[in-house]
């Protein structure tokens, strides 16, 4: 069984590649092997260690502006107090057979919703007019600058390719990291829109101040408010020969490469040595050591020296990072990269398909229990249970679950509002019991080109209304049709015709693109679409209302 191709909220791994053991931090193993001892990782010739880069790269990571639609950051998707896992971890993928509720459904990250080459939102077969969902669960980044080929299947790197799939000079190993930023942005499903070019998005972020968007900044990315990306990347790269392009594709894969480099979890108890963390957790390390569990996460069996430190300090990555097939009940799983169990207590979701939820009971009972062969023929004795926990729990890095440095990092928008938690009322249905969907989760931040609203979930073809008023007025009814929005302040009413489709299947697009002008900051608007449709009440079916503020 092929292995699918995967979107990129799933390429922030940290395992893979060939076991293979060096002898320095710099001394490369062969293709697809670890890069780095513990915790130096290599890095490619083309992008040394440079904190301002570093610290650019930070900015990038956790700036929802990168996205197309100023909705979703990289970090979205990979919090370090979940391990590196995401936080909403867990949304349905309907699998290969695109059926929801059918034994191949697998667990994913929520991502963008569908948008066209246009910017405008489209009806997605899987998922309509909802955010879409890979179809694999999100591994943590923390880590990943140990291995040199990166994503569930290792696809990415060990050199850094161009646009047209040429190396980069300066890139040829080491560069996996490299390779694999340049994904996210332009996948359809986590960050982009059918068809988003590098150049586009470049020439977009250039003009923006890192994290507008943003709340709780730690004290080193303030150091870059009040600058434009442009100037960021003048400071840290200098200038270039060709004009426009000192923000590029390759200068942001670098910049955001050196920041996860500098993700090491090196302070977690067991790093003190073994002999440091506790009974109980001493014995788990026994257990696993003894079913067999070391085969794939280790390198050299987790061998310790007399002071109770690994032999081969790759053993702290707990991967081999080989592809194995471990038997998963789940239809969808195929063989992939061990997984790191560095912070794996802190995880919402395990195993690449997402199926289990719980560590101790999932992971320790239901794995094992389906897998004799590593050494469990039955449920595991209470004692044993909790000593696997134990030592799953000295795996922790405490400044990775706490978020402290070098893990801390802003507070992203949608943290701080909720994915469409502006809209209020019910709306109305319409042929087929379809209830039109207002999409409200483009930022109205001045200066957002982009911004824009959104209808989904509607007849066909047909054609719908959409208002913009100053003021709401909640609870109204005419004609039988909901009205949220108070109509004796209108500033917009205009007609849009629907895409075509049957029920359910027609969308629009509003395009209000904010100037950047602080005058408009604390202005109140409320918006609400509605459809012409002969099934509903009054012959319009109505969507849920949407409140901003802009800022």
């Amino acid at each position: 069984m092929a292995l699918p191709k995967l979107p990129f909220a799933v390429s922030f791994v940290f395992f893979l590649g060939w076991i293979t053991a060096t002898s320095s931090a710099q001394i490369i193993g062969p293709p697809g092997g670890i890069i780095g001892k513990w915790p130096t990782p290599a890095t490619p010739v083309g992008n040394p260690p440079d904190p301002q880069k570093a610290l650019l790269g930070k900015a990038l990571f956790w700036d929802e502006q990168l996205s197309g639609d100023r909705s979703m950051a990289c970090g979205s998707c990979h919090a370090p107090a979940f391990g590196g896992n995401d936080a909403n971890g867990g949304a349905l993928h309907p699998g290969t057979d695109g059926l929801f509720g059918s034994v191949d459904d697998l667990f994913g990250s929520p991502g963008v919703i569908r948008q066209n080459s246009l910017k405008e939102y489209i009806h997605d077969v899987n998922f309509g007019s909802k955010r879409q969902v890979t179809p694999l669960n999100a591994p943590t980044q923390i880590g990943a600058a140990f291995f040199s080929q990166l994503f569930w299947d290792r696809r990415a790197g060990p050199d850094l390719k161009d646009e047209f799939g040429v190396t980069v000079p300066g890139f040829a190993v080491n560069a996996a990291l490299e390779d694999l930023v340049t994904g996210p942005p332009t996948s359809p499903v986590e960050m982009g829109h059918d068809g988003i070019l590098w150049s586009a998005i470049a020439s977009k972020i250039s003009g923006l101040e890192p994290l507008a968007l943003a709340t709780n900044i730690p004290p080193d990315l303030q150091t870059l408010l009040g600058s434009t990306y442009q100037q960021l990347f003048l400071q840290a790269f200098g200038p270039v020969i060709v004009p426009g392009a000192t923000v590029s594709r390759e200068r942001i894969a670098r910049a955001i490469a050196q920041y996860m480099r500098t993700q090491i979890p090196d302070q977690a108890p067991i790093d003190s040595g073994v002999l440091s963390i506790s009974l109980s957790a001493q014995r788990g390390l026994n257990l696993f050591r003894s079913t067999g569990c070391v085969s794939c996460h280790s390198v050299n069996g987790l061998a310790v020296n007399p002071g109770g430190k690994f032999i081969d300090s790759n053993d702290n990555l707990f991967s081999d990072g080989a592809i194995h097939g471990i038997g998963l009940s789940h239809v969808s799983a195929v063989p992939v990269k061990t997984p790191t169990l560095r912070n794996v207590a802190l995880r919402k979701r395990l195993f690449s398909t997402g199926q289990a939820q719980d560590l101790k009971a999932a992971l320790q009972q239901q794995y094992f229990v389906q897998n004799p062969p590593l050494g469990f023929g039955g449920p595991l004795p209470p004692q044993d249970n909790a000593d696997l926990g134990a030592f799953f729990d000295s795996l922790t890095d405490p400044r990775v679950a706490n978020e402290l440095p070098p893990f801390d990092r802003p507070t992203l928008r949608a943290e701080s509002v909720p994915f469409q938690s502006n809209q209020f009322g019910s709306g109305s249905a319409g042929t087929g019991g379809f209830i039109p969907t207002m999409i409200s989760n483009a930022p109205e931040k001045i200066g957002n080109a982009d911004f824009k609203m959104g209808l989904g979930s509607s007849l066909g073809g047909s054609s719908a209304i959409f208002g913009v008023s100053r003021g709401a007025n909640p609870g109204q009814v005419l004609n039988g049709i909901p009205i949220e929005i108070d109509l004796t302040q209108l500033a917009i009413f205009t007609s849009l015709p629907l895409t075509a489709g049957g029920a359910g299947e027609g969308t629009a697009t509003f395009f209000l693109g904010l100037p950047n002008s602080v005058t408009l900051i604390g202005i109140p608007i409320f918006t609400q679409w509605f459809v012409a449709d002969p099934a509903s009440a009054g012959g319009f079916a109505a969507s849920p209302a949407a409140g901003y503020t802009i800022f």
